[in-house]
């Protein structure tokens, strides 16, 4: 994200006391991130070619290692530019998708799936997960959206979510998992993830300020206060037990007695 705009480099400095205080980059940009993305087409523009190529190292190694073929159809609920529907729609065929995410995103993912010859299968609808979500999806997936949100916020999104699912629709929570306790090191995973993950969050924490990289049981929580309950957890490597770029958890409705 650094690459977005000259003024994220106006941040760095402020890194190494942003933990300890409450400042946020609203102060230099005098918006929220993605309202100035809105208004400012040409750093939106880098961002989404930014989220494209990172596609390909966190996404699809996902997508070849998820058996996403139960589903029908997998709302992809904050995706952007559309680039995990578009791979997930090419590696089973007979499967249907749906991008949501702010209007002017969906028009972006709309023309992607287009491009990308799947726009008998896949949409994009615009909307703010804050107040909704579509429903008719057997698979929701919230991939690398729950970082950018304070608990308050992601546990709007996952209560919407579950209004929106069927009682045997699954959610998969696709993102970076913090280590238990916390630490991140070599020790606890390989050297790549774990310098993308202690990055992450402080990113996370300079940009959005209230948004974090969670540990398992931290996700767990948020998952209960929306009404979820953990099917299966967080896994982080494939069946030939290659490292994943990112984690799975996936939860169904709970059905309280």
């Amino acid at each position: 994200m650094g690459a977005t705009d000259g003024r994220m480099h106006q941040a760095h400095p402020q890194l190494p006391a942003v933990a300890g205080s409450a400042w946020r980059i609203v102060q230099i940009w005098g918006m929220p991130i993605y309202q100035y993305f809105a208004e400012h087409p040409e750093a939106r523009a880098v961002f989404d070619r930014a989220m494209a190529s990172a596609a390909w190292h966190r996404l699809l190694p996902v997508v070849h290692a998820y058996d996403f073929s139960p589903f029908r159809t997998v709302v992809d609920v904050g995706g952007g530019n559309g680039a995990l529907v578009v791979l997930i729609l090419q590696a089973h065929p007979r499967a249907r998708g749906v991008v949501f995410d702010f209007p002017a995103a969906a028009e972006r993912a709309r023309a992607n799936l287009q491009a990308a010859g799947l726009a008998d299968r896949g949409t994009a609808v615009g909307g703010d997960a804050r107040e909704g979500v579509p429903k008719g999806g057997d698979a929701y997936l919230l991939s690398n959206i729950m970082n950018d949100l304070d608990d308050a916020a992601a546990i709007a999104v996952l209560k919407n979510c579950r209004a929106a699912m069927g009682t045997e629709a699954k959610l998969l929570v696709i993102d970076r998992v913090m280590p238990a306790g916390g630490v991140v090191s070599g020790a606890a995973m390989d050297d790549f993830r774990a310098w993308d993950t202690a990055m992450n969050d402080l990113i996370q924490l300079l940009v959005t300020g209230g948004g974090l990289v969670r540990t398992e049981a931290e996700f767990q929580g948020l998952l209960e206060a929306a009404g979820f309950r953990l099917t299966a957890p967080f896994t982080g490597r494939s069946s030939s037990a290659d490292a994943l770029p990112l984690g799975i958890l996936r939860a169904g409705a709970r059905r309280d007695p």
